[in-house]
């Protein structure tokens, strides 16, 4: 999937508040006092997506990194860190 169609895609979904967090996302968002929401609101204007060579894209805003996994049309929250 092209960055642009990523971008799109990773917007759409925080809008409708249909990402899907991770176990491993809920308790780092727990321990950095996020929430689902404040993750939603970071990615519905995140302006960094960063390709990593695991097939994960990095997203920074907010002072926020989410690290999200896509499957088809499905945005996981894989895990999010202060940075």
């Amino acid at each position: 999937m092209k960055r642009a169609e990523v971008i799109r895609l990773v917007r759409a979904t925080a809008a409708g508040r249909k990402l899907v967090f991770t176990g491993h996302a809920l308790d780092e968002m727990d321990a950095e006092g996020e929430t689902r929401e404040s993750v939603a609101a970071m990615l519905g204007r995140a302006r960094s997506f960063t390709l990593q060579d695991n097939g994960r894209w990095r997203v920074h805003g907010d002072e926020l990194a989410v690290i999200v996994h896509i499957e088809g049309t499905t945005v996981f929250v894989w895990t999010v860190f202060v940075g």
